[in-house]
């Protein structure tokens, strides 16, 4: 296994990369100040994003780690690149089989972009063993959280559920 984690809020462009490239083999990533495009959030697209950063970044034969969605991703770009992975853990993947995720839920997403109180708590309810309230810096913690969340472009909300509707590695 591959040691060390970093979390980055950074935009990655041609000033830092030396940066990410010099760090240790295992990279996590929360937030960021890069661009929120309005499109993108397919299974294959984001599959596409990582190959496009694992060729910058020069990696070989890496393990990779996937929880929820991101197994998805994970599963998509092995399939394209099956020699490119020494190890795939999936941690709680999403079913092969894809998620169906009902018009309520979808229009319930939706809402969360529009109303704070309420992505707040969904935020929370997702986070059950953090308690912002336990210190000034655990609530300027979560207020971030949110804060990044929030700044999401409307469609990111909504596309990844609408792409897993559509995702089967069952299928065919």
């Amino acid at each position: 296994m591959c040691a060390g984690f970093v979390l980055v809020e950074m935009a990655v462009d041609e000033e830092t990369l030396h940066l990410v490239k010099s760090v240790a083999k295992v990279l996590g990533f929360i937030g960021g100040r890069s661009d929120k495009p309005d499109s993108g959030y397919t299974i294959e697209e984001q599959a596409a994003d990582l190959y496009a950063l694992v060729e910058v970044l020069g990696l070989t034969a890496f393990d990779l780690v996937a929880h929820s969605t991101s197994a998805a991703i994970a599963v998509e770009y092995l399939l394209a690149f099956p020699n490119a992975v020494s190890t795939l853990i999936l941690v709680n993947p999403v079913p092969m089989e894809g998620i169906f995720t009902p018009v309520d839920t979808l229009s319930l997403l939706e809402a969360m972009r529009a109303d704070r109180a309420l992505h707040r708590n969904a935020l929370a309810a997702m986070m059950p063993a953090f308690d912002p309230a336990a210190s000034d810096e655990d609530a300027a913690f979560f207020e971030a959280l949110l804060d990044d969340a929030q700044a999401m472009a409307p469609p990111a909300f909504t596309e990844v559920a609408v792409s897993l509707n559509g995702w089967s590695r069952l299928a065919n």
